[in-house]
């Protein structure tokens, strides 16, 4: 079995695998609300009514030759309050939104920091993923990325970075897939369009091609290739080597970026139609 067999084949009893980790209140400075239970979809949607997001705050190296508890100090002190204001006020408005949804069909908003992120990681029946998350510490944009893969590949719902704040009800974004045509009970990903353009705009913006999706949100139910696709190749991928010089380490970080997603679903999509 391949390593993306592997993971599609362990993202099903991912919700019940998680009973067993205990997680406390989804404050900034606490591990996420505990997800033994979990949200089942509505009737109408596949996606989970979950809405996940990141913070990680730099993290404190302790002194060499520091004692057990200073080093737990250390590293409680890194799941800290973001600083900024704007990020601190955009999580508050998920919250909010998320709370003023339906009795019927209600959402939950869980943020995540470093420790809980391992914890969650760690819960899972595949060690390389607790690898990989650990790997990408020192490019923190890309392990944001993997974390979203991972999250929503095996609990699904949505993922937004920390400093997006909603401009409507997270229950919209499959109304507006329905607007567009698709049927909304059977949506199991759901992506942005950052750009488009030429190929002179797209090099003249650094875009990752003509087309490029963002990474700064996205919806999906567990399981979806594209998802598992993107930790395999993540998985396999060296990270930047600390020789590039910017612009290199920049182009690298697009192509792992949105360029990534946008060429998985690309190719997916290339598949379905092959199908058809």
């Amino acid at each position: 079995m391949g390593m993306v067999s592997s993971l599609i084949s362990l993202a099903a009893p991912a919700l019940e695998a998680l009973a067993a980790v205990s997680l406390a209140s989804s404050s900034f400075a606490s591990p996420a609300t505990s997800f033994g239970r979990g949200v089942a979809p509505c009737a109408e949607s596949q996606i989970p009514r979950m809405v996940h997001q990141l913070w990680m705050s730099p993290e404190l190296s302790p002194e060499p030759g520091s004692s057990a508890s200073n080093i737990t100090v250390a590293f409680a002190a890194a799941d800290r309050e973001p600083e900024r204001a704007d990020v601190r006020e955009a999580m508050r408005s998920w919250r909010s939104t998320t709370l003023q949804t339906s009795l019927e069909c209600p959402w939950e908003h869980h943020v995540w920091n470093r420790s809980s992120a391992r914890t969650l990681l760690a819960s899972l029946p595949h060690r390389a993923l607790r690898d990989g998350f650990e790997r990408l510490s020192r490019w923190p944009e890309r392990q944001k990325d993997f974390f979203m893969y991972a999250v929503l590949g095996f609990l699904g719902g949505i993922f937004v970075d920390a400093d997006v704040a909603p401009l409507q009800p997270p229950s919209a974004w499959l109304e507006q897939a329905r607007r567009a045509g698709a049927n909304s009970s059977a949506a199991r990903l759901v992506v942005g369009l950052e750009s488009r353009g030429s190929d002179e705009e797209a090099k003249a913006w650094r875009w990752s091609g003509r087309t490029q999706l963002t990474v700064w949100a996205a919806a999906a139910a567990p399981g979806h290739p594209v998802l598992m696709r993107a930790l395999d190749r993540y998985l396999h991928t060296p990270g930047p080597s600390p020789s590039l010089g910017k612009l290199d380490h920049y182009l690298h970080s697009v192509s792992m970026g949105s360029g990534l997603l946008t060429k998985l679903v690309d190719e997916w999509l290339s598949e379905q139609l092959e199908a058809e």
